[in-house]
């Protein structure tokens, strides 16, 4: 993406926390994991309230593919 010719580009502004009011330049990432669960939250920095929390369940590995048992025999044959 171009900007077009005589345009300025103009400087991205960091948002402000909705509680405290102040610029976010950073945020504060909390990763936790319990058990098989990823928990990653979101914090401002300043004032330290929680803003975002996901719960991230990772997919289960593929289970093998078994093989079918070998088909019986229909004449019985003494073990």
């Amino acid at each position: 993406m171009s900007i077009p010719a005589g345009a300025q580009a103009v400087e991205p502004r960091p948002p402000k926390c909705p509680y405290c009011d102040k610029d976010m330049q950073i945020v504060v990432l909390y990763p936790y994991q319990v058990g098989n669960l990823i928990i990653p939250s979101i914090a401002c920095p300043w004032c330290a309230v929680l803003l975002h929390i996901e719960i991230i369940r990772p997919d289960k590995p593929a289970a093998e593919p078994q093989e079918p048992p070998p088909p019986k025999s229909p004449i019985w044959k003494p073990s």
